[in-house]
C-alpha cells in the first residue's frame, strides 16, 4: 500500500463523515473528529465494519480482523 498523503486523509475523513451522516440520519456538518459515534449518533459496531469494508474496497487495502 502506498503512503497515505494529506489528500487521501481528507478523502477518507469525508467518506467517514458522509457514511455516518447517512447511516445515523444526521447532517454531515454536525459530525467532527471529536464526535462520539456510539454515544452521540447511536452508531454500532456493524456500521463500523461496513465502513471498514468500504474504505478497504475504495483504497485497495486489506485489514485482517481477528
Amino acid at each position: 500500500m502506498p503512503p497515505i498523503n494529506d489528500a487521501t486523509k481528507r478523502d477518507i475523513r469525508e467518506l467517514v463523515y458522509e457514511f455516518f451522516a447517512d447511516e445515523c440520519d444526521v447532517e454531515t456538518e454536525s459530525i467532527t473528529d471529536e464526535t462520539d459515534i456510539i454515544e452521540e449518533l447511536e452508531g454500532d459496531s456493524l456500521m463500523l465494519l461496513s465502513l471498514l469494508r468500504q474504505v478497504c474496497s475504495n483504497y485497495e487495502i486489506s485489514i485482517e480482523l481477528k
